[in-house]
């Protein structure tokens, strides 16, 4: 679908609440389940190879449940190395 002639582009929207509540306790909804970091990186990873990706926001994510900045760190990393 990401290589289709008639696909301009896309946005990406990523959801912290994606990932497994064991990792990611600072949403408001965590998930029983859910995915590792390493799971959105690699997707990121095939996705911004696409070179049509245009954009990007992060949600649902909460630092006030998580104060010492350890989660937000580990959250950034997986990003960070998905899109490099």
């Amino acid at each position: 679908m990401l290589l289709k002639d008639e696909l301009d582009g896309f946005w990406i929207h990523l959801d912290a609440d994606v990932c497994d509540d064991s990792i990611m306790p600072a949403v408001d909804y965590p998930p029983d389940g859910g995915l590792s970091y390493s799971e959105p990186s690699e997707l990121l990873k095939i996705i911004i190879t696409s070179g049509r990706a245009v954009g990007m926001d992060i949600t649902i994510f909460n630092p006030n449940l998580v104060l010492d900045g350890s989660i937000a760190r580990e959250f950034v990393s997986s990003i960070v190395e998905g899109l490099s």
